[in-house]
């Protein structure tokens, strides 16, 4: 991807998912000049100082309000907690910024439909429908629209190595549902139930799991376990005597499981082969964003009714898991 400019960013929040999810990918990007880190705001010092220490050439505030007080950035990343974008988001809007967000980008489905709609030429970028950006999800969905009218079966298996259980209807969710609407068209019902199990000091499930029924009359199911030891994903078709399956995960995981599957001629591996890479979907959406800057800020590749049903389905699923 070339860019004819490479933008100015403003990175709000800059605490541990800053460091551990986002901060490498924006230096890679930044070093393939396809953007620049020059303001970096958080109200924690100690965390200023530590992503100073990534970004030293980066301005340090203590506010995005600050921040917009001296500037006026390209775009930027919002990655302060859910409870707190809202109140984030306000200044950025009213000047007509850009930004782009991790999930969830609001407390509840209320609060988050209410300012979609309210908003509903804002360029923002929401985290959350990175999965339509992976490689193999998208030959997944081609596998899906060739057997369609053979398919049986969707399956997604999500296994996370969590420190806390997210709550329900919120988080990681999101990514299964919407890559499940994406693959399967729409969810005319849904059950959901807990395991028994749950995080001592939170009293949350760390494992959950759903059945949903697609309008075309196929199922789907999704299985959740946050404390599984590694980080997968695994998203399986099941169509008449055939089997795709598309995974994301560490790569010493995948291939191991490729190599159970390979020589089985009905199932098809999608993405796989002996130099097996990790795909990431964050850095997928990141090149997206600024692709949709460079196209004269259309940054929001999922429409607004399309994101609007995801978040519904999430806020069914999460009262089904209260």
């Amino acid at each position: 991807m070339v860019l004819k400019k490479t933008m100015q960013i403003a990175v709000i929040g800059l605490g541990n998912f800053f460091r551990k999810t986002h901060a490498a990918m924006l230096k890679k990007l930044q070093k393939e000049r396809l953007l620049n880190i020059c303001w970096i705001a958080d109200i924690s010092e100690k965390n200023l100082e530590q992503a100073s220490r990534i970004f030293p050439k980066a301005a340090c505030f203590n506010t995005a309000g600050a921040v917009l007080e001296k500037v006026r950035p390209d775009a930027a990343v919002i990655l302060v907690n859910g409870n707190a974008k809202p109140a984030i988001f306000s200044p950025f809007i009213k000047a007509g910024i850009p930004f782009f967000t991790e999930k969830p980008p609001a407390p509840t489905y209320v609060i988050l439909r209410d300012f979609l709609l309210k908003h509903r030429k804002l360029p923002y970028h929401l985290v959350a429908w990175n999965r339509r950006y992976a490689p193999v999800i998208v030959m997944l969905k081609r596998f899906i629209e060739q057997r369609s009218n053979n398919l049986s079966l969707l399956c997604a298996d999500f296994l996370r190595y969590d420190q806390a259980s997210p709550p329900p209807g919120t988080g990681n969710l999101q990514h299964v549902i919407d890559t499940l609407r994406y693959l399967g068209g729409e969810i005319e019902s849904m059950q959901c139930g807990n395991g028994a199990i749950t995080m001592q000091e939170e009293d949350r499930p760390f494992s959950f799991s759903g059945v949903v029924r697609f309008a075309s009359g196929v199922l789907g199911q999704f299985n959740f376990n946050v404390n599984a030891g590694i980080d997968k994903e695994t998203y399986r078709a099941m169509a008449t005597n055939e089997m795709a399956v598309a995974e994301m995960g560490f790569p010493n995981d995948s291939y191991k499981e490729y190599l159970q599957y390979k020589n089985r001629k009905t199932v098809k591996n999608l993405g796989f082969n002996g130099n097996y890479q990790r795909v990431n979907g964050i850095e997928a959406e990141y090149r997206e964003f600024l692709k949709g800057l460079a196209r004269g800020n259309k940054t929001s590749p999922t429409p607004l009714g399309d994101s609007l049903k995801t978040l519904k389905m999430c806020e069914m699923a999460g009262r089904l898991l209260r």
